[in-house]
């Protein structure tokens, strides 16, 4: 009896380590699909995250079933937010890929790849808000409920420029305190 219970084990392990890969992948899917990155790009990071060895863009497009096109996109994304690093196997031409697993590493990559380009996206766009709602209020100035409108407007805006120079303060500083 003990010895089928041990055989039992070694086939639901084995048959659970592809199971247990897939279900990696897809918690990385699904992750990167709420940074608003391509499903695909958390899919491969998933799959390098899960690989023992170093594995080739041709790996990546085999085992996830993508198109080349999107496997090296992937990978040019990951390569940019410092998820993963290419290394050279001695007496191969091609490049290799591994994950970087430190967390810090990873959001402070993501931090200044995705979120302070967009930080300092948005605080321009407040800015000209800002401006443009300033001008409405001076045209609609001594006009009851139009100016009272663009007053209020005024007010959301200028608590929105006051994130939006927060975040682009704090965010260095975090990529600073983690990397």
């Amino acid at each position: 009896m003990e010895s089928a219970e041990k055989l039992d084990q070694v086939e639901v392990g084995e048959a659970s380590l592809d199971e247990v890969r897939g279900e990696v992948v897809e918690v990385f899917s699904d992750i990167a699909r709420l940074l608003g990155l391509p499903k695909s790009v958390g899919g491969i990071y998933g799959y390098l995250f899960t690989s023992r060895a170093p594995r080739s863009l041709d790996d990546v497009v085999t085992e996830l079933k993508v198109s080349k096109g999107s496997g090296s996109q992937g990978l040019a994304v990951l390569r940019q937010l410092g998820a993963v690093r290419s290394v050279t196997l001695e007496g191969s031409r091609r490049d290799y890929f591994i994950a970087e697993t430190e967390l810090k590493s990873l959001v402070a990559g993501f931090i200044r790849s995705e979120l302070a380009p967009q930080v300092e996206q948005g605080l321009e766009k407040s800015v000209m808000l800002q401006d443009n709602v300033r001008r409405m209020r001076e045209f609609t100035a001594g006009r009851g409920e139009d100016f009272e409108e663009a007053q209020f407007m005024q007010e959301r805006l200028d608590k929105l420029g006051q994130w939006h120079r927060r975040a682009k303060w704090v965010l260095p500083f975090i990529a600073r305190f983690l990397g």
